[in-house]
């Protein structure tokens, strides 16, 4: 039997085969739901959002708050416009990188169409350390007229 600390990571993220990894965590959480260290449920937040694995994003935002400064799951969710995963993750939102960038912004800077209409009613005013709104940023950019007019829908 596998224990918490076969969850082995290099450079941060997991690398243990996928279907293993979710048999440990439901195997371990549903008796002991808080049974990894801060740092291996941030780890797993991150892997989650990379790779698209809702259920163990389910999980982990009922047991645990991701605490790392800088890029959080949200954003990395934002960015491949996964608006499922973006649900899940929502209660980081208005958290910032190191440039103040935000998931919403994440979203315009890909074209984003799904997590931008999901972020749009919860970082819309936000501003990145460049004094700029997701707008703004859409709008500098040129992004897609789509993305546009979702944040313009969502100031009236």
């Amino acid at each position: 039997m596998n224990s918490p600390s076969d969850f082995d990571c290099e450079n941060g993220i997991p690398f243990t085969d996928s279907n293993q990894l979710m048999k440990n965590v439901f195997q371990f959480g549903a008796s002991s739901p808080h049974f990894l260290t801060q740092t291996e449920a941030d780890d797993l937040f991150l892997y989650s959002a990379g790779d698209n694995h809702q259920k163990l994003a389910q999980f982990l935002t009922q047991n645990y708050k991701y605490q790392r400064q800088g890029i959080t799951p949200l954003m990395i969710a934002a960015q491949n416009n996964n608006a499922e995963l973006v649900k899940i993750f929502i209660q980081q939102n208005g958290r910032k990188d190191v440039y103040g960038t935000t998931a919403l912004m994440y979203a315009v800077l890909n074209d984003a169409d799904a997590a931008v209409q999901e972020l749009a009613k919860y970082e819309l005013h936000e501003v990145n350390n460049s004094n700029m709104t997701a707008r703004d940023i859409a709008l500098a950019l040129h992004a897609d007229q789509s993305i546009v007019q979702i944040l313009e829908c969502a100031q009236c």
